[in-house]
């Protein structure tokens, strides 16, 4: 019986002689067999093996996950941005308006420490809307990461979604905590 039965140390037997052929008759009994082992390493590897895995990273939310078959599959999709579901994630006109806004008084003056020896600040300025996650793509402006947007072979641009945005995008609704619903945690870039 192979890991069928949970078995607790019971203090009747401490003291007491152990009738060791019993014990190796039962271990014989539970040990594994090869290919028992094989396949239990198999399915353990198939749902757990971050070696081999790929990494998929949502475009729309940015969740992060290894992609794997089984023990819940988790599998990230492709969205063509000339889709018709990608178009919830292209920035409306308004959008645009109050992105160039932005834009255009994103600039904010920062101390920066002049060197670490020396006590004393210089001022830099920043351009702010650089944090806003946009990806300017050959169609439009998207609710995307734009580090996680790419161009294939024939030039058709695209991303990878999880699994919820893909399904929010497929029942036409957008996902609560993606980019395009305001949750934007800046770019990388």
């Amino acid at each position: 019986m192979l890991f069928g039965e949970y078995r607790e140390f019971d203090r009747a037997y401490v003291g007491r002689e152990i009738e060791a052929a019993s014990v190796i008759r039962q271990v014989r009994e539970e040990q594994m067999t090869p290919e028992v082992v094989a396949a239990r390493s198999r399915e353990f590897c198939g749902n757990h093996s971050y070696a081999s895995a790929k990494m998929g990273c949502c475009g729309s939310c940015g969740i992060r996950h290894y992609e794997r078959k089984a023990g819940p599959t988790i599998k990230f999709f492709r969205l063509d941005l000339s889709s018709d579901k990608a178009r919830l994630l292209r920035y409306t006109k308004e959008q645009k308006e109050e992105l160039e806004q932005l834009r255009c008084n994103a600039k904010v003056s920062i101390p920066v420490a002049c060197d670490s020896h020396i006590a004393g600040f210089q001022f830099r300025m920043v351009d702010t809307s650089k944090a806003i996650s946009v990806y300017e793509g050959t169609t439009g402006l998207f609710h995307l990461h734009p580090e996680l947007c790419h161009i294939d072979k024939t030039g058709r641009e695209y991303t990878h979604v999880c699994h919820g945005c893909d399904a929010s995008l497929g029942q036409g609704e957008i996902l609560a905590l993606s980019i395009a619903n305001g949750i934007d945690f800046g770019s990388l870039h």
